[in-house]
C-alpha cells in the first residue's frame, strides 16, 4: 500500500508539472518574454539566431494576478546557433503592456530590458490626429491593452499619435478622481509591431511635437 501511495504522489506531482508547463506555455507572458529573448541584441550576440525557446521543466511556471496586472517568472531554455542554456526570467502586465523585470543565466544578469526599445526612432514619424489612421498593427496592440479601460466607467481618451514605417507612438487619456496621461511606444520588426517604452506624461500633450519632447526627456 505504501508503494501504491507513493506511485500515486509521483504521478500526481508528474501531472501537475506537466499541467504548469502546458499552461505556461500557451500564456501571455511566455509568449512576451519568447519574443524578448529572441529579439534582445544581448541573446543574439551569445546564442546566434535563436532556434527555440522552451519553458524548462523542472524551472516551472509560476504567476500572480491582481485585477488585470500580472506577474510571471519562468525558465527557459534557449537553443541558438552558437549554443544553448537556461534563463530565469521574469515579466510583468501593468495596464496591458508586458515589460521585463529582470533575467539571468549562470548567475549573471541578461539585458532583455532593450527590447524594442533600442529600434524605436520618432524621427520620421508623422503627426496622427484620429486612432483609426495609426498602422493596423498599432491599433491591434492598443485596443488589447489600455484603449480596452474604463475608469470610473469613462472609456480611454486617444489624444495623438505619431508614425511611420518603423516606429509609432500613442499618447491617451485615463480618467479617474485626477486624469493621468501616458505614451505608449511601438517598433515594427519580423513584420509586425511590438510594443516598446511607455511614458507617464505630466500633462495632455495633443501635437506629435510636444509628445516627441516630453518622451525624449521623460522617465518610462
Amino acid at each position: 500500500m505504501k508503494f501504491l501511495r507513493r506511485y500515486w504522489v509521483v504521478i500526481a506531482a508528474f501531472a501537475g508539472a506537466i499541467f504548469y508547463i502546458v499552461s505556461g506555455a500557451h500564456s501571455e507572458g511566455y509568449k512576451f518574454l519568447d519574443q524578448a529573448i529572441r529579439r534582445a541584441p544581448s541573446i543574439r550576440e551569445q546564442f546566434g539566431e535563436v532556434k527555440t525557446v522552451t519553458l524548462s521543466f523542472t524551472g516551472g511556471y509560476r504567476s500572480k494576478s491582481v485585477g488585470d496586472n500580472e506577474w510571471v517568472t519562468m525558465k527557459l531554455n534557449v537553443s541558438g546557433q552558437k549554443r544553448t542554456g537556461t534563463i530565469a526570467a521574469s515579466a510583468k502586465r501593468i495596464s496591458g503592456v508586458w515589460s521585463v523585470n529582470d533575467a539571468s543565466m549562470d548567475g549573471r544578469s541578461i539585458d532583455l530590458q532593450g527590447v524594442g526599445n533600442a529600434n524605436y526612432n520618432p524621427a520620421a514619424m508623422v503627426e496622427v490626429k484620429n486612432f483609426a489612421d495609426l498602422p493596423d498593427g498599432v491599433q491591434a496592440l492598443a485596443n488589447g491593452s489600455f484603449m480596452k479601460e474604463r475608469f470610473d466607467n469613462t472609456p480611454t481618451k486617444f489624444l495623438v499619435g505619431g508614425a511611420s514605417k518603423s516606429s509609432a507612438i500613442v499618447a491617451y487619456e485615463q480618467f479617474g478622481y485626477v486624469p493621468s496621461f501616458f505614451a505608449q511606444s511601438y517598433v515594427f520588426s519580423d513584420s509586425r509591431w511590438f510594443a516598446a517604452k511607455r511614458w507617464q506624461l505630466d500633462r495632455q500633450i495633443v501635437q506629435l511635437s510636444d509628445l516627441i519632447s516630453s518622451t525624449s526627456s521623460a522617465q518610462p
